[in-house]
């Protein structure tokens, strides 16, 4: 099963520099720095990356514990949301179940539109 995805909440407003980003949240009026590798992190959520993405990311460019960077992005993006930066999102699977479903729908109000006009034809 796939884990929760999280995105950047929609008021969020992001500037890069050469030392990492400041995120504004034009909601709250609030400003957040970031270091280099947290807005690597924020630049791959944004990316819709999920944690386990992120984590094999940051591993393989940094030679990194992924034991270690794991601990560290699930840190760093509690830290985010407690902030309200991010926000939850439904799992694909979950996404996908709801496509099926929808295409289902569809399908049959389709199939019974088309059999109660040809019905109706004299």
């Amino acid at each position: 099963m796939e884990s929760p995805v999280v995105r950047p909440a929609d008021s969020i407003r992001e500037l890069r520099n050469g030392t990492g980003a400041v995120l504004l949240d034009m909601g709250r009026g609030t400003c957040y720095s970031m270091n280099p590798a947290g807005a690597r992190i924020w630049q791959l959520l944004r990316l819709n990356y999920s944690s386990e993405q992120i984590v094999d990311a940051l591993a393989a460019a940094s030679g990194a514990d992924e034991d270690r960077v794991r601990k560290d992005v699930i840190e760093y993006t509690e830290n985010l949301r407690r902030n309200g930066l991010l926000r939850a999102s439904a799992p694909l699977e979950s996404w996908q179940s709801v496509n099926r479903f929808t295409s289902a729908i569809r399908r049959f109000i389709s199939s019974f539109t088309n059999r109660h006009a040809v019905e109706r034809k004299p």
